[in-house]
């Protein structure tokens, strides 16, 4: 079993495409994933693959005030095709805020708990945020970038110091005049990923090679998830 977080910095789009993208691509490999909305600004997912409002983290956490056993996540689990089972966030960043300061510790028991590999949307990077307390069960931190100073710059001073630079990987999104190979020499960090900018390539099935760009946005997530793995 391997936790994963995907987080992204200000102004970065994309970890929710990819963290979706990475555990279809994990349920692919293993017969088995998880996918947790855990995004404080509100979740997406429901709306994106057309599942309900609830269950959501929201009623995961409130049954968590009272008590909750790992087996019992189940119940708020919605699954999509490919057998992919998903905890959707609540559109509301308030309620979802909310019910993560309320619930996190135990969601992030409940996760840690898990046999299958799990993969949980962070939103955007914020030691403060409510999403953090998920952290330290993650195996693996996914950082989403673009490769634009404006971003680069953030990234060497948002690391967490009990958070060890190995288990932390760079995904470059897009291209620019720094590659790969400079943002890991400037922020120490490992780039682990390079996704291509495709908006329509992120909705479409991680492991189709219709095409060529599929093809290639395909063979990026299996490399990514086998890092991750």
């Amino acid at each position: 079993m391997t936790v994963v977080g995907v987080c992204s910095l200000h102004g970065s789009p994309g970890a929710t495409s990819t963290a979706l993208a990475l555990a279809a691509r994990l349920q692919v490999d293993h017969g088995g994933a998880l996918l947790v909305e855990a995004d404080p600004a509100g979740g997406v997912l429901a709306a994106r693959l057309d599942l309900g409002l609830s269950p959501s983290v929201v009623d995961a956490a409130a049954a968590a005030r009272r008590s909750l056993r790992p087996e019992d996540l189940e119940r708020f689990l919605q699954s999509v095709d490919g057998g992919l089972d998903v905890l959707v966030a609540h559109p509301s960043s308030a309620q979802t805020s909310a019910a993560l300061r309320a619930g996190g510790p135990t969601l992030a028991s409940l996760v840690a708990a898990r046999t299958d590999h799990v993969v949980v949307d962070l939103g955007r990077w914020c030691p403060d945020a409510a999403s953090h307390v998920l952290v330290p069960v993650c195996v693996r931190l996914l950082i989403v970038i673009r490769p634009v100073l404006d971003q680069i710059v953030p990234l060497l001073h948002l690391v967490d110091p009990a958070l060890p630079a190995e288990r932390i990987g760079v995904v470059v999104i897009g291209r620019h005049r720094y590659t790969a190979k400079q943002i890991g020499e400037v922020s120490g960090l490992t780039v682990v990923g390079e996704l291509p900018d495709d908006p329509a390539a992120v909705h479409a099935d991680p492991c189709a090679t219709r095409t060529r760009a599929r093809a290639n946005w395909a063979a990026r997530i299996r490399d990514l998830a086998g890092w991750c793995s």
